[in-house]
């Protein structure tokens, strides 16, 4: 979401503003459907879209996370999400495992 710049807030009152411009529509349905997906568009367009974060520790003891989505995993650094260190599509990963302490 940062990289619309908004608050929780902010997306609320966005949704509320697109719901309160279309009243002039038939039915309330119609306007509540087009808020909607107004704001599954702009959710779909975010780099982190699908993407579900796993905090991990390397062997030096490094606080990282793993995302995991359609296209693989992506290991970045704690202060930046959107920009991954390494990444390796599916077609690339043969084994995955993990040791739990």
């Amino acid at each position: 979401m940062n990289q619309y710049q908004l608050t929780k807030e902010g997306w609320e009152q966005n949704v509320i503003n697109w719901y309160a411009q279309h009243s002039c529509r038939s039915t309330v349905d119609r306007d509540r459907e087009w808020a909607e997906m107004q704001y599954l568009m702009i959710a779909e367009s975010l780099k982190m879209f699908g993407v579900n974060y796993f905090l991990i520790q390397n062997k030096r003891g490094t606080d990282l996370w793993l995302g995991v989505d359609a296209c693989g995993l992506h290991i970045t650094e704690m202060d930046s999400q959107q920009k991954p260190k390494i990444a390796f599509p599916w077609s690339e990963v043969k084994n995955i495992s993990f040791q739990d302490k």
